[in-house]
């Protein structure tokens, strides 16, 4: 087109500056003879027909480079010529003869070619002005003669058929031009067909033309196809987007060709939907390069009907990786290729979002097409698209686009492998849209939940890894924000992504450090945990030597630290503790540690040896900060070198010191807690060091800490230490403890709490090897002695304050501990922040005895914070691989001197282990809650574990499985049989304690989200756990088999669990359902929702008992529990609604009558109704919101199966909503006014176009829907009344959008009923206002009318339809 353009505007020339070699006798005048031929000398001078006749009406063909004359205009000449031919004496035959003089004539190419060129105007004062200097062609002249059209058509494709190859003809110079012209001459004869009036036989000359198309070149078939739209007629256009159909099959290459004519043909959308599925079975062989065009025209075509199904299919085919892609279409690999690549598959994604952002159906339907997709088919090119929805600039769909994000990272979609291979795969699709990315990232990263944190740090954390250098300093830049918001969660996370990428892309981070060193300028308002972090980063970055060291950030490091170790303030001096220990950290690594390393290092330490020996607390915090440094790549000269230092300072304080003698000759104290008798001389005077007031105790647990971490576990060298007693006050009874002062007692207590936490640092010494496990044991045995004292003596003091094992600045002083009386029976966690990590943890429900009323102390020890103990090691799990002993029971035996039992695991040792075990796992495992402002932070007493990977501690903890199980069916034995009921209550708790625990870990560690990412590890679990009850199972087992036979396992302590407690049964039910989501296949999850249905069954109608001096919000917690439970049973069972009504029956109406001997649910009373209200209410509102609305492709047995679901379920709401009046407590009136509203709102949406489809056919159906709903609307409406007359503040919120709903309903039937001529049926009238019993309020006495008694007379004069409400 661009050569013919040329060629146009190469003979438009102005007349008075024509050359006269042409035309040089133009201006005189002649006669039309026959001696024409000295005007026109080049002129051809055959002497057919064809020549003569279009000679004689005025067209002059030219020999040799000339164009074709053309004497007047192309009107006329139309005119003429089509005269003569009619008026030949041999018409219509003289048709034939023409067209072979065309053909004839057409034979030379030239001559052929030039026919296809425009003619000149011959500009003579004898012939009359044409309007143009240029006309149509002699061709395209033919092609307006109506009996010539047919055949030069015919000929034009039999000549296209001769140019299979891109064939181009050059021209030569001719009289207006000194340049030789190319032409594309297939090009050139389509464009003699285009944009006719009319043609006759055009179907077959499309025919005729697609049929060439497959034969010819890439870019002649390209012209054919796009020519079609400018050659047939609107009628045509359904047969030849057929026929392209077809084309796309046989030859992909023209799919962008035949797409551009798609769209300007007028197809049936029948037709296009052909075409499309055509298009979508070729997707996945279009190039690259063509692949938007693909998109956009599937998307633009696309309407509401066939979205979803179009969308689908798309999504199918649809990749952003240019690998795969450019492996299927074969491109090159070549960097410059890659580069296009990637420029179209960033199109492919603008054309997706601008679908997205102009028509609005198509984001709704990506968006409910990507919430339905199973967690296992979630693929990369999804999250590429959820992304690129977060980018639409339409504030709904972006809203329900980041909802769904939510929703997909909280339930374990997004993996971090997903994510990992999306940015890695598509970075080139994300770069434009990192301002999406980074404020996704920003919003999750100050979320309160620790998924939805995590998912945010892996966003930032591989955008700064694949992304460009403008997105890594905007990475960097948002996280330095997130930490000056000073918000402790949402900084922790910041700097924990920050520290990540010092440790794997150090590289690429060096760049940046400028800005990382800004944040020294404010280290002394962030936490230990955030100092810790800021200065790992910045050492990395300082001392690193396997990359490129940053610049003046070494020198800028020594001297802050230097001006903060001599820091009059003990805060900024632990602040350069911390940095100088990151420091030791980084160049003690064997790497980094050569000459040069070596001595920095030295004199680092040096530096804090000079700066803490003054001070025991902060010369304890250095102690406990240095010990993390210790690990298997840190230079032995520098451990050697460390432990030489401690080990003589432990002597001087604690063995050989003025304490040594002064325990000798104190009558008031003893030596206790000897492991063994050799060892008893090897004392640890603790009383006497918290005597000396200088903090000395503090050094303790420190130094023994670091000693074990310098010198590799190995506990030969500290058994002087270790397995010594220790000497405390003798006075450790309650009467004795009262004759001393108040100064004593505190540090009585306090060298009591220091005891406890000597016991526990060796524990982690103990637990490392094997052999010394019963070591580990008997301190086990001694800390719960110790607790055993203190839970005594406490509540002797008033507001007294234990000794803080941590020092951290990052929070206050703790509160004195308030000793009011509390039961035995409250169970609290250790750990505040296990305790937010897991709200399901309740005190347990214990067996009743008597003798619990008169067993009350002050305070439990296990209840007090973190911060007063010392972190256990994870290597003291360990400890739970020891088998439990035959003669755990035993009360005579003496667990702390018989040594036949010293390796045996005692239930008291195994709930401390347990609780220390979920503990650790709720904090690294368990999606939390987290406060973001908490006083506290969450680090505190977890500092070894934030140094472990979670999926390392994860693995670890399921290793723990199968001796958990073992523990689990050692206890179960005694519980199963007729003996505990002969136990005593202390014994028969313990028992139940160690059930209820061992239960709730087990549920935490299986429900760990890296399980279910991990195939191998889960098959690995199932095995270990489902091999205990089946021979037939081997580690090749089918994955349905391992998961049944697993379920089956845990589903045997039903008959035990019903001894326990309902607690037990609540998490025995979550993990059956957590075992129940590992399987994929619906058959097998169905059959195990039938086995979790019986269960949930059998622990409803078990009567659980409770203990007298629970606390007060225990029974809150049990109702919880119970409602949990209710909930499983609805939602596993086969049909819902039948089972509620079942509940409604068995359980409420029973409950409301004063006879309930016939009643099997005990563990429901008429004091915990609410919890059986509101779980029938909520399941009920859900499962009427799954109730489908009618549809055209319903049949009639369908349309009356959704009829019958509506009555069904209006009759359960009408009795339900009617017992309000016999449990009218506060929490029911609630749970009715806010699933009143969801409720009627769903019949509104689906249930009324059903009714009002069916109404013609069925009419008393309906009208029984109605009258059952009526029931509903009635009490409603007494609700609202009573919310006024109540004035509960609670009620405000509720009332006035259910009053909306009811007066949208009213008219909604009053709209159906005068839709079908039944306006009798319904009256609209004003009810009197009344409250829940139906009584008639007071003060509405003096505004009576008859709008009841009419109302009445409407429904019994249409008994069959009366439906008022009120307004």
């Amino acid at each position: 087109m661009d050569i013919i353009t040329s060629f146009y505007h190469r003979i438009k020339m102005p007349t008075t500056k024509r050359p006269s070699s042409t035309f040089n006798n133009s201006k005189q005048k002649q006669k039309k003879t026959d001696g024409e031929m000295d005007q026109f000398p080049d002129a051809f001078t055959g002497k057919s027909l064809f020549i003569k006749m279009i000679k004689q009406c005025g067209v002059v063909l030219m020999n040799g480079e000339s164009p074709n004359i053309i004497k007047q205009d192309q009107t006329i000449f139309l005119k003429e010529f089509l005269k003569v031919i009619k008026r030949h004496e041999e018409y219509p035959e003289i048709v034939d003869d023409i067209i072979e003089g065309i053909k004839k004539y057409a034979e030379d190419e030239q001559r052929f070619v030039r026919m296809m060129l425009t003619t000149n105007t011959l500009d003579d004062e004898n012939v009359g002005s044409a309007p143009t200097a240029v006309q149509d062609s002699v061709i395209r002249l033919m092609l307006k003669t109506q009996p010539l059209q047919s055949s030069v058509a015919h000929m034009l494709v039999k000549k296209l058929e001769n140019y299979k190859e891109a064939s181009s003809l050059q021209l030569g110079r001719d009289s207006f031009s000194s340049q030789h012209e190319t032409i594309n001459v297939p090009q050139l004869i389509l464009n003699q067909l285009r944009w006719l009036d009319v043609i006759d036989d055009v179907e077959s000359i499309a025919t005729s033309l697609l049929d060439a198309a497959s034969d010819m070149s890439y870019q002649s078939a390209c012209a054919i196809v796009t020519s079609l739209p400018e050659i047939v007629g609107d009628d045509l256009h359904s047969k030849v987007a057929l026929r392209l159909k077809e084309l796309i099959v046989s030859n992909v290459e023209l799919t962008i060709a035949i797409l551009d004519t798609l769209c300007c043909l007028n197809c049936s959308d029948t037709t296009m939907d052909d075409v499309k599925q055509t298009i979508f079975a070729s997707l996945h062989t279009v190039k690259i390069e063509e692949l938007p065009v693909v998109v956009k025209y599937l998307l633009q075509t696309m309407n509401t009907h066939n979205a979803e199904r179009s969308i689908s299919c798309l999504r199918n085919h649809l990749t952003f990786s240019p690998i795969a892609l450019s492996q299927s279409s074969q491109s090159s690999q070549s960097n410059r290729k890659e580069a296009s690549e990637e420029s179209s598959i960033r199109l492919t994604a603008e054309a997706i979002l601008y679908a997205a952002q102009y028509q609005p159906f198509v984001a709704d339907i990506w968006i409910k097409i990507l919430k339905n997709i199973q967690e296992d088919e979630f693929t990369s090119t999804d999250l590429v698209c959820l992304l690129l929805l977060c980018s639409n600039c339409n504030s709904t769909h972006k809203k329900s686009a980041m909802s769904l994000m939510k929703s997909k990272c909280s339930s374990g979609t997004l993996s971090d492998d997903l994510i990992l291979m999306t940015f890695k795969e598509c970075s080139h699709v994300l770069i434009p849209y990192f301002s999406t990315v980074a404020d996704l990232a920003a919003q999750f990263v100050g979320s309160n939940s620790s998924n939805l944190q995590h998912f945010g740090s892996v966003l930032y954390s591989t955008s700064f890894a694949y992304l460009d250098n403008y997105c890594r300093q905007e990475v960097i830049g948002c996280l330095i924000e997130h930490v000056g918001s000073f918000c402790v969660t949402e900084a922790d996370t910041a700097l924990t992504i920050l520290r990540n990428l010092a440790v794997d892309n150090l590289s690429l981070l060096i760049p940046f450090t400028l800005f990382i060193r800004g944040l020294l300028d404010h280290i002394d308002r962030l936490t230990c945990y955030q100092i810790r972090l800021v200065y790992e980063v910045l050492s990395r970055l300082a001392f690193d030597k396997s990359t490129t060291r940053a610049p003046t950030i070494e020198d800028e490091l020594h001297m802050l630290i230097r001006k903060q170790l001599t820091h009059t303030s003990t805060k900024f001096r632990c602040i350069g503790i911390i940095g100088a220990v990151n420091m030791l950290c980084i160049l003690g690594r064997m790497e980094n540690c050569d000459e040069s390393g070596y001595k920095t290092a030295i004199s680092i330490l040096n530096l804090l040896e000079e700066n803490t020996i003054q001070d025991n607390r902060i010369r304890a915090y250095y102690l406990d900060e240095l010990s993390y440094i210790f690990t298997k790549n840190f230079d032995s000269r520098l451990s050697k070198r460390c432990f030489k230092i401690f080990h003589k300072e432990m002597n001087e304080n604690f063995l050989n010191g003025k304490d040594m003698l002064r325990k000798t000759h104190d009558p008031n104290t003893k030596a206790m807690f000897a492991i063994s008798e050799n060892d008893a001389d090897k004392s640890i005077p603790i009383f006497h060091s918290v005597q000396a007031c200088d903090y000395r105790q503090a050094l303790l647990c420190p130094l023994l800490k670091v000693l074990e971490e310098t010198n590799n576990a190995d506990i030969s060298e500290s058994s002087s230490f270790a397995f010594g007693p220790v000497v405390l006050h003798s006075a450790l009874d309650v009467k004795s403890f009262k004759l001393y002062g108040l100064t004593e007692q505190k540090m009585i207590l306090n060298s009591l709490f220091v005891a406890l936490n000597w016991f526990r640092e060796q524990i982690s010494m103990f637990s490392k090897t094997a052999s010394s496990f019963c070591h580990a044991l008997i301190r086990i045995n001694n800390i719960i002695q110790l607790e055993k004292i203190l839970e005594t003596l406490v509540p002797a003091i008033h507001k007294y304050s234990p000794p803080v094992a941590i020092l951290d600045f990052s929070f206050s002083t703790p509160a004195p501990l308030e000793t009011s009386s509390v039961s035995t029976q409250e169970e609290v966690d250790m750990s505040t922040s296990a305790q937010s990590a897991d709200d399901t943890s309740v005190s347990t429900v214990k067996k009743t005895s008597k003798s619990s009323k008169k067993t009350e102390v002050a305070f439990h020890v296990r209840s007090l914070k973190s911060q007063y103990f010392r972190e256990l090691d994870t290597s003291a799990l360990q400890l739970l691989q020891i088998a439990m002993g035959e003669e755990m029971f035993d009360l005579n035996v003496n667990i702390n001197t018989d040594s036949e039992k010293e390796n045996q695991l005692f239930p008291s040792q195994l709930v401390y282990l347990l609780q220390e075990l979920k503990s650790k796992v709720c904090y690294k495992l368990q999606e939390k809650k987290i406060s973001p402002f908490s006083a506290t932070p969450t680090h505190v007493g977890f500092e070894k574990l934030d140094r472990i990977n979670a999926s390392e501690f994860g693995k670890s903890a399921c290793r723990l499985l199968p001796h958990l199980c073992n523990h689990l069916e050692s206890i179960s034995t005694p519980l199963q049989g007729d003996e505990i009921e002969d136990f005593e209550f202390e014994k028969s708790n313990i028992l139940i304690d160690c059930y209820e625990r061992l239960i709730e870990v087990i549920l935490h560690i299986i429900s760990w989200k890296g399980i279910k990412s991990d195939p191998k590890m889960l098959r690995s679990i199932l095995y270990s756990i489902s091999r205990r009850i089946s021979t037939d199972v081997s580690e090749d087992s089918s994955m349905e088999h391992l998961l049944k036979t697993t379920f089956s396992y845990l589903k045997n302590f039903e008959n035990t669990v019903t001894k326990t407690s309902l607690y037990s049964a609540a998490n025995l039910t979550k993990l059956l359902f957590v075992i129940k989501n590992f399987e994929n296949d619906n058959d097998i999850k169905e059959e195990l929702n039938s086995d979790i249905n019986s269960f949930t069954l059998t622990m409803l109608k078990t009567e659980w008992s409770s203990t007298s001096g629970q606390a007060s919000n225990a029974s809150g917690k049990r109702n919880e529990m119970l409602g949990l439970i209710l909930r499983y049973n609805l939602q596993t069972s086969k049909d819902v609604m039948t089972t509620i009504g079942h509940f409604v029956d068995e359980g409420l109406c029973k409950l409301g009558q004063s006879d309930m001997e016939d009643f099997i649910y005990p563990c429901f009373t008429r004091s915990n109704v609410h919890v059986l209200y509101a779980c029938l209410f909520e399941i009920l509102t859900d499962e009427i919101g799954k109730i489908p609305g009618i549809k055209s492709k319903h049949d009639e047995s369908e349309s009356i199966e959704l009829l019958l679901k509506w009555n069904d379920a209006m009759k359960v709401v009408g009795v339900v909503i009617r017992l309000l009046r016999d449990f009218k407590h506060k929490s029911n009136i609630l749970t009715s006014l806010k699933y009143g509203r969801i409720l009627i709102e769903s019949f509104i949406k689906t249930g009324m176009t059903t009714c009002e489809k069916m109404f013609p056919l069925y009419q008393d159906d309906v009208i029984s829907i109605l009258k059952h709903l009526q029931i509903t609307t009635r009490q409603l409406q007494h609700l609202t009344c009573h919310s006024k007359v109540v004035k509960d503040v609670s009620f405000a919120k509720q009332v006035p959008p259910l009053k909306k709903c009811l007066e949208t309903l009213l008219f909604r039937v009053k709209g159906m009923l005068a839709l079908h001529n039944c306006q009798e049926a319904f009256w609209l009238g004003n009810l009197k206002n009344r409250n829940i019993q139906g009584e008639e309020i007071l003060s509405q006495i003096s505004q009576q009318d008859n709008s009841d008694d009419d109302s009445a007379s409407v429904a019994n004069e249409y008994p069959d339809m009366s439906y008022s409400e009120s307004y």
